[in-house]
């Protein structure tokens, strides 16, 4: 079961919004990765850090929605699916480049979803298809991963994966909109849901 919590003071779009639903990232998971990566980036290509406030594991993306069919269709579904949904838990691997190794655009925090992890992704891809881009239909494999920078060079050099092993235990969602400033991306929280153990 879920129960949700939305921002009051959130100042909604009027048309389309770029949405996508994610788990913060938590300061236990995170905060010695990024020690390690400041204390390797002379041994690293040029790299962007993504902002503190910005890190997080996307499940779905949704893309641009309408504001009403989003209050109307979008957060109840979700909302819907939640109820039948438990906390999940990601086992990180490994840092490494990404998509591809030998061709990466990011460097992320990444690993495997444990079985109640991938249901929820599973079940929420599912109920949502019809709101999904094309090109991040049902049928696309998810990489459970934290993205933590991305190459300021087109074509940077290829990233060997450095093993990184810890858990990410999970019990909330989140629904975000992302805004495109003139100083990068801002997620606006749109709606929280806590997922329950209990039946």
């Amino acid at each position: 079961m879920a129960q949700s919590t939305t921002d009051s003071t959130e100042k909604r779009p009027r048309e389309k919004q770029r949405l996508f639903l994610a788990v913060p990232a938590s300061d236990e998971v995170i905060n010695p990765v990024l020690e390690s990566l400041e204390a390797s980036l002379e041994q690293l290509p040029p790299l962007v850090a993504v902002p503190r406030k910005n890190l997080h594991m996307t499940l779905i993306f949704l893309g641009n929605q309408g504001t009403d069919s989003t209050d109307k269709e979008l957060i109840p579904l979700i909302e819907e699916t939640l109820a039948e949904c438990h906390p999940g838990r990601i086992h990180f691997r490994q840092v490494a480049g990404f998509p591809h190794t030998r061709s990466p655009r990011h460097l992320v925090l990444e690993g495997v979803a444990s079985a109640s992890a991938q249901g929820l992704q599973n079940n929420l891809r599912e109920a949502l298809n019809r709101f999904l881009p094309e090109e991040n239909g049902k049928d696309k494999h998810w990489r459970p991963h934290i993205t933590l920078a991305r190459f300021q060079e087109k074509q940077p050099r290829p990233i060997e994966p450095v093993p990184w092993q810890s858990e990410f235990p999970f019990n909330e969602l989140v629904l975000y909109r992302s805004e495109t400033t003139m100083h990068g991306p801002v997620y606006h929280e749109l709606r929280r849901w806590s997922l329950s153990d209990s039946e």
